[in-house]
């Protein structure tokens, strides 16, 4: 198992950052807070190896993957994430709008649960980063 007592104890990183990490290694639960502090001010870097150590913790030297199958029904959004590089405006070359029936055509639909009517806004999850 890997040691980041060497991390914790750097000061390289931001002091609440280090304070979840300490957490996170003494296995204690995170709160929301925390988890949003992450998500905001964590490198990709960090993140990862904190993400590597839980892993390794709970699996060992195993790996599970999940291979996700659906429909993306559309492309076309509303919103200017800066950080998406998948949505399109409608009419943008590149862009899409399924109907149901084009939907049903691809072999394994029929086996997926209805859900494009659920879909949430992403706005409604996450207004702060989204403009």
């Amino acid at each position: 198992m890997p040691d980041l007592s060497h991390i914790i104890q750097s000061g390289f990183f931001d002091k609440d950052l280090l304070s979840v990490a300490e957490k996170i290694v003494g296995n204690i639960r995170i709160t929301l807070k925390e988890g949003l502090l992450l998500f905001e001010k964590g490198e990709l870097g960090f993140l990862g190896l904190l993400a590597n150590y839980v892993r390794e913790q709970k699996h060992g030297n195993k790996t599970y993957f999940i291979r996700n199958y659906h429909i993306e029904p559309s492309n076309i959004c509303i919103y200017n994430c800066r950080f998406c590089s998948y949505s399109r405006k409608e009419g943008e070359p590149g862009s899409w709008n399924y109907t149901q029936e084009e939907i049903m055509l691809v072999p394994w639909a029929s086996l997926l649960v209805p859900w494009a009517s659920l879909l949430v806004p992403m706005n409604l999850i996450f207004p702060k980063y989204i403009s």
